[in-house]
């Protein structure tokens, strides 16, 4: 493989791992939402 190839990979790896970071950060944050809800 060439080297632009790697850092292609590497680039679209970072930025899947971006996404679904935010997505489960979204999801965390509304299970919180619902237990807080829930407690008080």
């Amino acid at each position: 493989m060439s080297q632009q190839a790697n850092c292609a990979i590497a680039v679209i790896g970072i930025d899947i791992g971006k996404n679904s970071f935010h997505v489960v950060g979204r999801q965390i944050r509304k299970v919180r939402e619902k237990g807080f809800s829930r407690i008080g």
